[in-house]
Parts: structure tokens; C-alpha cells; sequence
């Protein structure tokens, strides 16, 4: 929770034991946080989406929004690419996204899916 840390007073701040367990804790509040709704940060999290009618519209904003955040809040990880998933369901969007822990030069693997509500790193 790199991010949300520098809001914690020092002698309250709780390190992660587990650097992995940090960054995707932060990745879950900066992925789950809809934008403008994000405290003074206005671009932090994933837009609006209720403008879009088709969902190839959706996926290119959401996926652009993903690198957008993961850029700008988790200096930790570099994205290295980002691909939708095929789902035959309308109300399904699934991505797969691969990063690189900038310090460590490992593959972080993510795979997104909304319908089932997970969200799985390898």
C-alpha cells in the first residue's frame, strides 16, 4: 500500500511483510477507487463508464485507465502489456495484464475478470 502509506502518521504506519502482499493491496485500492471519488487525488482510480454502450468501448477505456493508474500510483511495477480476454457474455470483461517489479526484474502476472469478481496474479 505504497500510495496509501504517505497518509499514515510514521509511528502508525504497518510494513507489509510481504512486498508482493503490499502491491497488490495497492492495486486493490487504486483498481477498485472510482475516479473523482479518489479523496484529493482527481484522477486517481477508473473512470465512469456509464457513457459507453458497447463493451468494445468499455475495454479500451478500462484497460487504458489500468495503465494510466498503475503508472501514475505503483511506482513499483512497470506494465509490460495489457490484452482483453474473449468472453461470449455481454456483461463479462476479462484482461490479462503483465507487469515487472521494477527492483526485482520478476514477472508480475494479473488476470481480471468481472463477472467472477477475481482477480489472480501468477
Amino acid at each position: 500500500m505504497a500510495f496509501m502509506n504517505k497518509f499514515i502518521p510514521s509511528e502508525k504506519r504497518k510494513l507489509s511483510p510481504n512486498k508482493y502482499e503490499d502491491i497488490i493491496q495497492n492495486l486493490n485500492h487504486i483498481l477498485n477507487t472510482k475516479k473523482e471519488y479518489g479523496g484529493v487525488l482527481r484522477d486517481f482510480g477508473i473512470r465512469d463508464l456509464n457513457e459507453f454502450n458497447n463493451k468494445e468501448g468499455i475495454i479500451k477505456i478500462v484497460m487504458d485507465e489500468v495503465v494510466r493508474n498503475i503508472q501514475a500510483y505503483e511506482p513499483r511495477l512497470t506494465v509490460q502489456e495489457i490484452e482483453s480476454v474473449d468472453s461470449h457474455s455481454l456483461f463479462q470483461l476479462s484482461f490479462k495484464i503483465r507487469c515487472m517489479v521494477k527492483d526485482e526484474k520478476k514477472s508480475l502476472n494479473m488476470v481480471f475478470d468481472s463477472i467472477m469478481n477475481s482477480f489472480l496474479i501468477n
